[in-house]
């Protein structure tokens, strides 16, 4: 197996989860700015840019590791690719869900951010948060 051409396309997908959360971070802070009486806006924002900015950085350190590689696959690359991009994506983007610190205290846990981004990337609809809509939009 080529860990390089495993890290190669996990790069890429790390990076385009970075870009996207940057994305919802810009929408946080448009939040903020509109809205900076209610609570936990400016914590969503801070949130999502700092989860967004490690996911870049996890992005290009694995597309590093992987570049100049070839492209060509086989059957167990594959395989670890999908079962991996899964891992992946569902990990950074439990990151959000767990540096998010309401005013009341700390966030979700480990366990349970992970459940909500997994949740959330497989639209299955599942949560585990008791109040949903005390949540700030841009979480």
């Amino acid at each position: 197996m080529n860990f390089g051409r495993l890290a190669k396309v996990l790069g890429f997908l790390t990076l385009l989860v970075g870009v996207l959360m940057l994305l919802v971070s810009a929408y946080g802070f448009v939040e903020w700015r509109r809205h900076p009486d209610i609570s936990g806006n400016l914590a969503a924002f801070r949130s999502l840019g700092v989860s967004s900015v490690i996911t870049l950085v996890a992005g290009c350190l694995l597309l590093a590791c992987g570049w100049g590689v070839s492209n060509e696959f086989l059957r167990r690359e594959a395989l670890a690719i999908v079962g991996l991009s899964w891992f992946l994506t569902a990990l950074f983007g439990a990151m959000p869900y767990y540096l998010f610190e309401p005013g009341e205290g700390p966030g979700l846990g480990v366990a349970e951010s992970f459940f909500e981004s997994m949740s959330g990337f497989t639209t299955t609809g599942a949560t585990i948060m008791k109040d949903i809509e005390a949540f700030p939009r841009a979480i």
